[in-house]
């Protein structure tokens, strides 16, 4: 078949034919129709380097036939055809055959040519063509301007979850980088959303709009629009893998809370991603840690410059990812940074808070070089470490408990202000400048906002006590004594037998809530 027909096969050909259109044609034009379709066959097999044979009785793919044969009426050597010729293999999503008919050896791409095609991978999340076309030579700091991430953007489909969540906090319904960065701002809370702001804001690399760390922003970019597969590529090519992975954890956890009931199965799926993101962290983490141990608690450690100076501890204890917190690097940063220089047990540390003498004799720290530490050296190392500040706050709080309801229950004078309630008020006052510097400068939740209410309710009952409300009074102090109470949960939760299982009450109580949540 590779001039003219034989009448034998066009007989078969006209059979055939008739047999896959004629249904589908008028009786009165059936004759017609089929010699022209016979002559349109006629002249195609005049154009033998056209063909491809194509056996349907195989289990060959037929796309890939198809492809093959549209790549071949584009074939040539100039631009405008192999700009074609990739459309098509993208739009079909075919990295084998770009990588072997588009992508050869002998044809040379200049730059900034492939930038349209890479910028239609990233919007199609098509991560593999975009891994194909970084290999050729793409440089990601010159394709990702400030105007290509905005394009990004605008060309997310409108039927995406992500513009409802935007509607929702910020009112807007277009998603550029302005309304981005309000989106995260609103998103996430205090302590960590300058980490996302500052990747809108940070310097760009001789003022030509180019982004100094590119990869970061896509990976901001995948995240939000919940792209996986882009996700994870990016934090492959990007820095600080740790970190970054644990960022991404974060972001995830953000929106899953933002999301509505209705988007239950939006949430399960974002959930979803933010395991496998804390899991890549913390495989990562665990592989470096037994290598070298020093090198894998610096890296939990390291305040980040490429996430606004925070640790990859810190977003990861905002995160909630005790998958990550429990691993072996994180568990010796904590232990590290909890008992600073002390090697003795915290049973050692309490006593040395009643019994000072015991820090000098029986307390063990670790050693400077060869030396021991002087005695003002362990009076420095203990008083400064953590474990003795909690313990000694613990004790404080413990005594200031006792004599709060010694006042409460013997001690309160209807007619006038005690000496003990004066000592009281201003212990409270005390505590409550320590929650002013709480609120500016951490996060603060529902348990930090019960507690400073708490506080004010107690000066403002001193304050009716001297206007002459007792009885006002007693009632409010009864409240903060419950209050003050229940704030001893706080020291439980760091002992090791009855933190997890304080834990796991608090979990037992929000699915009973969910549940019950369900019903109605």
């Amino acid at each position: 078949m590779v001039g003219e027909i034989s009448d034998k096969h066009l007989k078969k050909l006209r059979e055939k034919i008739v047999t896959a259109f004629a249904k589908s044609w008028e009786e009165a034009e059936v004759q017609e129709r089929t010699d022209s379709t016979l002559e349109s066959v006629q002249k195609c097999c005049q154009n033998p380097d056209l063909l491809t044979m194509f056996n349907m009785n195989k289990h060959d793919e037929l796309d890939l036939a198809i492809l093959s044969v549209l790549l071949k009426s584009h074939s040539g050597a100039n631009k405008c055809q192999r700009d074609q010729q990739l459309k098509l293999a993208l739009m079909w999503n075919r990295v084998d055959i770009a990588r072997e008919e588009i992508f050869r050896e002998d044809v040379l791409w200049e730059q900034g040519s492939l930038d349209e095609m890479l910028t239609e991978a990233i919007v199609s999340d098509k991560v593999a063509f975009m891994r194909l076309i970084l290999e050729q030579g793409v440089i990601i700091t010159e394709f990702l301007t400030d105007v290509r991430l905005q394009t990004l953007y605008s060309k997310v489909e409108k039927t995406h979850p992500i513009y409802k969540l935007l509607l929702k906090l910020t009112g807007q319904t277009k998603l550029s980088l302005e309304n981005v960065a309000r989106f995260l701002a609103i998103l996430l809370d205090r302590v960590d959303k300058d980490i996302f702001l500052r990747a809108f804001e940070e310097e760009l690399s001789n003022n030509d709009d180019k982004f100094a760390r590119p990869y970061q922003q896509l990976l901001i970019y995948a995240a939000l629009l919940q792209r996986q597969e882009l996700a994870k590529f990016c934090w492959e090519m990007g820095d600080e893998p740790v970190i970054s992975a644990i960022v991404v954890t974060r972001l995830y956890s953000a929106l899953a809370r933002k999301m509505t009931r209705d988007e239950s199965s939006v949430r399960e799926t974002v959930e979803v991603y933010k395991v496998e993101f804390e899991t890549l962290a913390t495989s990562v983490l665990n592989e470096c840690y037994e290598r070298d141990q020093e090198h894998a608690i610096l890296i939990v450690e390291r305040k980040s410059p490429v996430w606004n100076g925070l640790s990859a501890l810190q977003i990861a204890s905002v995160s909630d990812d005790q998958m990550f917190i429990a691993s072996g690097a994180c568990q010796s940063s904590i232990e590290s940074t909890w008992k600073q220089g002390i090697l003795s047990s915290w049973e050692k540390v309490f006593m040395a808070m009643i019994c000072p003498i015991l820090i000098v004799c029986k307390m063990e720290f670790v050693n400077v070089g060869q030396k021991p530490l002087t005695w003002y050296q362990r009076l420095a190392t203990f008083y400064s470490s953590p474990i003795s500040k909690f313990y000694h706050g613990m004790l404080m709080y413990l005594v200031f408990l006792g004599i709060f309801s010694y006042l409460v229950l013997l001690d309160f004078d209807p007619d006038r202000v005690t000496v003990l309630e004066y000592v009281c008020i201003v212990w409270v006052f005390t505590m409550t400048v320590d929650q002013i510097h709480v609120v500016c400068s951490d996060w603060y939740g529902f348990v930090g906002c019960m507690e400073a209410v708490n506080l004010l309710l107690c000066i403002l009952g001193f304050v009716l006590h001297h206007l002459g409300y007792p009885s006002v009074t007693k009632v409010l102090y009864c409240l903060n004594s419950v209050v003050f109470i229940a704030k001893i949960n706080k020291f439980y939760r760091t002992s090791s037998n009855v933190g997890p299982k304080m834990v796991m009450v608090r979990r037992m109580v929000s699915q009973a809530r969910k549940t019950y949540a369900s019903f109605w």
